[in-house]
């Protein structure tokens, strides 16, 4: 469940709106199975829900997802500024 790695309710909302909502807490019950550390099960988690958000938007849905979507998606991160800090 997303409150094993989320506890305020805004998040858990917008976490399990969307295309990738129905699938997210199952997603992070495996990470959590898995033995994922909290950090890298947080991080995977709201990938998950960004490439929803992603996919949405474009007007597709989750079984549109292929590699060209995939490339579009990696290309839309490098833009984001949170990527281009980490990459310093």
């Amino acid at each position: 469940m997303l409150e094993k790695f989320f506890s305020a309710p805004k998040t858990l909302r917008r976490l399990r709106c969307g295309i990738s909502g129905p699938y997210i807490d199952a997603f992070a019950d495996d990470l959590e199975r898995d033995g994922y550390a909290s950090a890298s099960a947080v991080r995977y988690i709201r990938a998950a829900a960004h490439l929803g958000c992603f996919v949405q938007r474009k007007g597709n849905v989750l079984s549109d997802i292929d590699l060209n979507i995939l490339d579009s998606f990696c290309s839309h991160l490098r833009r984001m500024p949170s990527f281009q800090a980490r990459k310093n």
